[in-house]
């Protein structure tokens, strides 16, 4: 039977009643229905700035998606609550800041003691297990270990249980399956807690931020600067949102820095987490918008911001720059930080640590370089809306990297020797290598008739053609080169190019080579002629 162990979720079990839920009067919605239909209409849509607002709409995390990512985390913290009373499991990253989707992760902390230890004079207190040998780190990964042990045997739903301890902070990993949800445990520090407060109050400050962000993060993954594997070296969501705050910080005045939001906050906001990090600053922003907004009347739209966006990475230094939102600014990069790397972008929450540590000098390149490439895409539909044309799926066109359809794709050809330049730069050079000298005409040979007599050629032998001449013979010697004179001039025709002529380095070689087994095979034969046999005994030949 299966484990009776309960959790927040429901289950149908298999039984004899009837299968026909039609009239079932429990409505079931998440909010995602239609969701073809609702794309298609929005890739109808005319203006860039329209689809960019529609679209991130479209994929908001909605109110049922968060309520059940709350039901995941209260799972965990009900099945260890009997020996941590105290223990709170709490949401963060995507589901807490705004910026996430119905598919996004799950990121949660547990907090297995959040109480505030009060000091006391009484001596009498409750009696706990003594702390794992070898710190506190040591202590976190044992109880990952535990905690991960406790949801493989006997949380429903729980699947693929991953113990990640080596990390800079160790985590659990597991697949929800009844929720449909990739689940990230972590127990060290609740900074990324503060970090999602701190990302949906700046997502809260303007309502252009969120969807820049969405249209931001879908243009990267189209791209390729996102990967699904991990660890990566390419962009993350978190890397791309930091970008989106230091663009609109340094070009807009959109965003306030974190310095200003620490100078308007009060004692009610500040806090120490865990690991020993400083949070202080404003966490509520009702009122003062339009102070910190410089940005909070104007109506530039969400098309110029993306193509602002493109413009300021396209050519920003990322060799000599870094960037930083708590001064909401760029400093000179400094080479001998421990965490620099090819993008240096500053951790507001802990100045310590470079948010795009992973990413690399390939990933940095490519980035600016799509960037170049779809400035001038949104130029072309910001002058077609201007002109009242249509572009067919406009913003879609930008994301989908799809090319003109009245271009045709060039095939892989070889250049030619005149466009390369070879013919006017080594003309003369060739021709004179290759120059071809002519042959002289030689002179007409009279015809031959069978009948004359010619002299006999003095062979000193006596012999014409290995035979011997008999006296009074009629006949005159016929060489074969004399009856076919045609193929005699073609031959002569062919041109007298050597391979020496080509490679003279190497006859040079062959002849040093050649005088120098002469001069050995002199020195052998003189040797053994003066000790081997004397001077009348004929040699025999000897070659090396």
């Amino acid at each position: 039977g299966p484990v009776p162990v309960y959790s927040p979720f429901l289950w149908l079990q298999g039984g004899k009643g009837p299968t026909n839920l039609k009239d079932c009067k429990v409505p079931v919605h998440i909010g995602l229905e239609d969701t073809d239909k609702n794309l298609q209409q929005v890739r109808n849509m005319v203006g860039v700035s329209d689809q960019m607002f529609h679209l991130w709409k479209m994929n908001t995390m909605t109110d049922t998606s968060l309520r059940l990512r709350f039901l995941v985390s209260r799972q965990v913290e009900l099945a260890i609550s009997g020996m941590f009373p105290k223990a709170q499991v709490l949401p963060f990253g995507s589901a807490i800041n705004g910026f996430g989707s119905c598919s996004s992760d799950q990121d949660m902390i547990l907090v297995l003691d959040n109480h505030k230890k009060e000091e006391v004079d009484s001596r009498l207190v409750f009696q706990a297990k003594g702390a794992v040998y070898g710190g506190e780190r040591a202590q976190v990964q044992r109880y990952c270990e535990e905690v991960a042990s406790i949801i493989q045997s006997f949380l429903p739903g729980c699947q693929d249980v991953q113990k990640i301890l080596n990390a800079r902070v160790p985590l659990i990993k597991y697949s929800h399956q009844l929720a449909g949800l990739e689940c990230d445990l972590s127990m060290s520090s609740s900074s990324g807690l503060h970090m999602s407060c701190l990302l949906h109050l700046w997502g809260d400050m303007d309502w252009r931020v969120r969807p820049l962000v969405a249209t931001v993060r879908r243009w990267a993954k189209c791209n390729g600067l996102v990967k699904e594997v991990r660890p990566t070296h390419f962009f993350t969501n978190f890397t791309l949102t930091m970008l989106v705050v230091c663009y609109l910080q340094q070009v807009h005045s959109m965003l306030p820095s974190l310095t200003t939001l620490v100078d308007k906050s009060t004692s009610t906001d500040t806090y120490l987490c865990e690991d020993g990090v400083n949070i202080q600053f404003l966490h509520n922003i009702s009122g003062q918008k339009e102070q910190l907004n410089h940005c909070f009347s104007s109506t530039i739209s969400l098309s110029d911001l993306f193509q602002g966006f493109l413009t300021f990475y396209s050519t920003y230094s990322f060799h000599t720059q870094a960037l930083c939102p708590i001064s909401g600014s760029s400093k000179p990069k400094n080479r001998s930080w421990r965490n620099s790397s090819a993008l240096d972008l500053v951790n507001p929450l802990e100045p310590d640590l470079n948010v795009s540590y992973n990413v690399n000098t390939r990933a940095v390149e490519k980035f600016q370089k799509k960037c170049e490439q779809d400035i001038e895409k949104l130029e072309m539909l910001k002058l077609a809306e201007q002109e009242g044309e249509c572009v067919k799926e406009g913003l879609f066109w930008l994301l989908e990297g799809k090319t003109d359809h009245g271009q045709k794709k060039h095939k892989f050809a070889f250049p030619r020797i005149q466009e390369i330049g070879l013919n006017k730069v080594k003309q003369n050079e060739m021709e004179r290598l290759f120059e071809i000298q002519e042959p002289e005409p030689e002179p007409p040979q009279p015809k031959v008739r069978f009948d004359e007599k010619k002299p006999k050629p003095s062979t000193g032998r006596g012999e014409v053609g290995g035979r011997k001449n008999k006296p009074g013979a009629g006949v005159s010697k016929v060489h074969v080169q004399d009856l076919f004179p045609v193929k005699e001039e073609k031959s002569s025709k062919k041109p007298s190019v050597r391979v020496q002529d080509l490679f003279p380095g190497k006859e040079n070689k062959s002849n040093k080579k050649h005088s120098v087994d002469q001069n050995e095979e002199e020195r052998v034969e003189e040797l053994k002629a003066k000790y081997l046999r004397s001077k009348e005994t004929p040699p025999f030949t000897y070659k090396l």
